[in-house]
């Protein structure tokens, strides 16, 4: 069932243009650039990101994104430098999807505690189907059932393109808030030979605000909304997270969707956090929900660690 269907989504972009979205981690601030590309160098040193996100893993068409982030701040001129690499794996090999993005940032200094931050994402992207997996019309024999492989000539395995993404950070004492609009050009990843199915613009608004409840027991409170529009659709993802010492919590929900429970651990030079996602939806968690982990790690001398950036996931 799941082939039939993929393969009358391909076969649209022949005729008309089709509309796909982007993967979304719901850990924002722990996937960094590929959240904001403002965010590139937000904290002193070298950084580096590792997530993963599987969701609906109990059924056969589910969806597995990687992610890896490297970044660097130099400080004294107010730079942020920094590399993606994503891999998004869907429908069990069906069809992947593979990026990699350069991102720079630049830092301008309203105080001691507050800047602001513009940030570009330039990104080169590959896209896999699997052709022989896929069944169409013309390979249905009467009485053999399907036969054959597809030999459409004009349906490739693969396309190739190049994706922009911008952003703008506003970072304060108890936290920050930027604006990202992602796929500003619009690219085509139509694999039908001069077909159309352009990956439409992003917008994406989000705010962390920290909270000290106890400084003396390094009590700590965050919330965290990520808002993300895309054609017709949108998501709001939010929740709050408490942080004792070097142990975190979190619970909250996205928007008719699911809801999100967690917890984590966070150290100066490492943290780890995991969410689990229960589907509220009507496709019930009989999908299996989802899971997403961050590892966080940065490099550089002790006095760079005093940084440590918001408290939410």
């Amino acid at each position: 069932m799941k082939k039939n269907i993929l393969f009358f989504l391909l076969s649209l972009t022949s005729t008309l243009t089709l509309f796909s979205q982007d993967p979304i981690f719901y850990m924002g601030n722990s996937s960094g650039m590929y959240l904001n590309p403002a965010l590139a160098g937000e904290l002193k040193g070298f950084g580096v990101n590792t997530n993963y996100r599987n969701q609906w893993p109990n059924i056969s068409g589910n969806y597995v994104t990687s992610l890896i982030g490297i970044q660097k701040r130099f400080n004294k001129i107010g730079l942020g430098t920094g590399i993606n690499f994503i891999h998004d794996n869907a429908a069990n090999g069906m069809l992947l999807t593979s990026g990699i993005g350069i991102v720079v940032s630049k830092w301008f200094k309203i105080n001691e505690k507050t800047g602001i931050s513009w940030g570009l994402n330039s990104s080169f992207y590959n896209k896999y189907i699997d052709i022989n997996s896929l069944t169409s019309g013309d390979q249905i024999d009467a009485k053999l059932g399907f036969t054959g492989s597809n030999s459409d000539p004009n349906l490739n395995s693969t396309t190739n393109y190049f994706n922009f993404s911008t952003g703008f950070l506003l970072k304060y004492p108890v936290g920050n808030t930027g604006i990202v609009v992602s796929n500003f050009n619009q690219p085509n990843q139509s694999f039908y030979t001069g077909g159309l199915s352009r990956l439409p613009a992003r917008f994406t608004l989000h705010n962390t605000t920290d909270y000290t409840l106890n400084k003396t027991l390094g009590i700590k409170l965050s919330h965290t909304v990520i808002a993300n529009y895309q054609a017709d659709f949108f998501s709001l993802i939010t929740y709050a997270t408490t942080q004792y010492k070097w142990v975190k919590v979190c619970a909250g929900y996205s928007l008719q969707n699911s809801i999100i429970t967690g917890a984590g651990v966070s150290f100066p030079q490492f943290s780890i956090n995991y969410i689990y996602e229960t589907t509220i939806s009507s496709l019930t968690n009989a999908t299996g929900g989802a899971h997403e982990v961050a590892l966080n790690f940065r490099f550089g001398n002790k006095k760079d660690y005093s940084d440590r950036g918001v408290t939410g996931f």
